[in-house]
């Protein structure tokens, strides 16, 4: 199974046509967007991606306030949402589903509020005791943090000691950040500030039972020829693309 974890930007505005071709180019069984809105964007994207093959979706959007980031994930797979005891108060940056693949998994959507927000510390806090509790079965929690390692998921050590140490205690729980798991202490970043310093700020985190199933871990950005990377791309955040051989799950359940 290939899944594409993405934060469009501000629901795509005028990018939304090759955001759609990107998608299409990276061919995924699993798409999940942040800032994703009810926007007339967004909502033309949501309806190109069923059309082309997506055609099982849930969105996070607040039909009061259609501007508002909210996510969307679209699957080749049927979709189940799952209310998780727990969650974070903040319903339009969490999506819990059940990907109804011939392995199921779940799939946790999020995009974590900046700390200025007063909301970002108790989300982190949700995450981590629904890990640590966590009985589902395989499962992915995946999206835009805005977290990471200082000096690590960095290049100027900005993040703040709790950030660092919510990702430690992730680790500690067994849970593994996919691209680490493949990739170590490798550099790479996702987003880079306008002073063009690169930072991590998006992650996918595997359940233990799952994580013997990833295959590979890449960010990628998503630009044309008139729209190079980073900052002045069809969005300021690389895309997440990682692979699951899901019959590895299968295999260790017959075991």
């Amino acid at each position: 199974m290939k899944i594409v974890a993405w934060n469009i930007r501000a629901g795509g505005g005028k990018r939304q046509v090759g955001i759609f071709d990107q998608l299409c180019a990276w061919a995924p069984d699993v798409i999940a967007l942040s800032e994703f809105r009810g926007t007339p964007a967004s909502q033309t994207l949501a309806a190109q991606l069923a059309d082309a093959g997506w055609v099982y979706q849930k969105q996070s959007i607040d039909p009061e306030k259609r501007a508002t980031n909210a996510l969307l994930t679209a699957s080749k797979y049927p979709l189940t949402t799952l209310d998780i005891a727990g969650a974070p108060e903040q319903p339009r940056r969490w999506l819990a589903t059940q990907i109804h693949s011939p392995s199921p998994l779940i799939y946790v959507n999020m995009h974590i509020p900046n700390y200025n927000t007063g909301f970002k510390y108790p989300y982190h806090q949700c995450v981590l005791n629904i890990m640590k509790h966590w009985s589902l079965g395989p499962a992915v929690f995946a999206g835009d943090t805005n977290s990471g390692k200082a000096y690590i998921d960095d290049a100027t050590g900005i993040f703040w000691k709790r950030e660092h140490e919510w990702m430690e205690a992730i680790e500690a729980l067994n849970w593994k950040d996919a691209y680490r798991q493949l990739h170590k202490d490798g550099r790479v970043y996702s987003w880079y500030s306008h002073r063009d310093n690169g930072f991590r700020l998006d992650q996918a985190f595997l359940s233990p039972d799952l994580s013997p199933a990833l295959t590979a871990m890449r960010y990628e950005w998503g630009a044309t020829a008139t729209l190079p990377n980073k900052r002045a791309a069809l969005s300021d955040h690389a895309a997440m693309i990682f692979d699951l051989d899901l019959t590895k799950l299968a295999a260790n359940t017959q075991v």
